[in-house]
């Protein structure tokens, strides 16, 4: 069993290790602006994938995938009885500006971090006694997310506006999940 002080460090390799793949991205000869950073986690084996995307590649795929939902949300709502999954469909595929899943990124795999002790205490059966504990990795992922964001490490990238920072968990048919916008554009108003 992991104990908080495992769940700790985990936070802080994956800190420190995406920390340097910022910056080496950053040098890279990448002229297009850089438009989403995620922690693509498959943590049964102890691997959390480092994924960038660029802003023409994310349009490029958003623009697919919004004629792929609108077409196939179009054919299941013509249909005589097409009312009764009526809310399957629109709840199923939400429209963004970006690709998604990591799959589609321009980088989908810029570097890999490899946790050797998630890989042997994730090969346990999960049960009543041993929950499965990814909820744990969610707060992980997340709090290294935002230790990212308060040490400033975004700020050498060329960001797109807006940039997207976000998790995925490729074994949960969830997609990308945003966990916070930065670099918005200026927009008129006073609230927010």
């Amino acid at each position: 069993m992991l104990t908080e002080e495992n769940w700790d460090c985990a936070e802080y390799t994956i800190f420190e290790e995406s920390k340097k793949a910022i910056m080496r991205f950053a040098e890279s000869e990448t002229s297009d602006p850089c438009s989403f950073f995620a922690l693509s986690s498959d943590y049964v084996f102890g691997d959390i994938t480092i994924c960038f995307d660029t802003y023409n590649n994310s349009l490029l795929h958003a623009k697919r995938h919004d004629a792929r939902v609108f077409t196939t949300r179009a054919n299941a709502f013509a249909s005589a009885n097409s009312w009764t999954n009526a809310r399957h469909y629109l709840q199923r595929d939400s429209i963004g500006t970006f690709p998604p899943h990591t799959s589609e990124f321009t980088f989908p795999e810029f570097a890999t971090i490899h946790l050797p002790d998630w890989e042997s205490h994730f090969a346990i059966d999960f049960g009543p006694e041993n929950p499965d504990p990814i909820g744990h990795v969610i707060i992980v992922l997340h709090n290294a997310i935002c230790r990212l964001m308060n040490a400033g490490s975004f700020e050498c990238l060329a960001m797109s506006s807006p940039f997207y920072v976000g998790i995925e968990f490729p074994t949960v048919d969830r997609g990308i999940t945003v966990l916070k916008i930065l670099n918005w554009p200026p927009h008129q108003g006073t609230r927010v």
